[in-house]
């Protein structure tokens, strides 16, 4: 069993519960964790063997471009939902949201929700 993980690919979203965040828009970074066996493309180096992760992070970037949600959380699922449709070879996989244009009072960085989804499609 391995892991493929694209970390901190930053898109642009206009997901949000006010309409501001809706119209304006903000940036998130999304971290993604696919495991799967691999064994079979480590040793024989053949793309056929694992999952393109340049089609995946393309895919997920349609999925943000596209999404019309208040929640990140929604976001997170759809992603997931998504993936498991698409690459059934996945074991489990995880999806980690950072927004940051978050109206709310207080110093902070971002604000992160995490999800993860086994081969059955059950969220864990």
């Amino acid at each position: 069993m391995g892991k493929i993980r694209i970390n901190n690919l930053t898109l642009f979203s206009h997901i949000g519960v006010l309409e501001s965040e809706k119209i304006n828009g903000q940036k998130l970074e999304i971290d993604l964790t696919l495991d799967f066996d691999f064994a079979k493309a480590a040793e024989f180096d053949s793309l056929e063997d694992t999952i393109n992760y340049a089609d995946v992070a393309a895919t997920v970037t349609e999925i943000v471009e596209k999404a019309e949600y208040d929640l990140i959380e929604k976001l997170a699922y759809a992603i997931l939902n998504y993936l498991h449709i698409a690459y059934p070879q996945v074991v489990m996989q995880t999806v980690a949201i950072r927004k940051y244009s978050v109206p709310m009072p207080g110093i902070f960085d971002n604000v992160e929700v995490e999800l993860s989804m086994n081969q059955d499609g059950e969220l864990i």
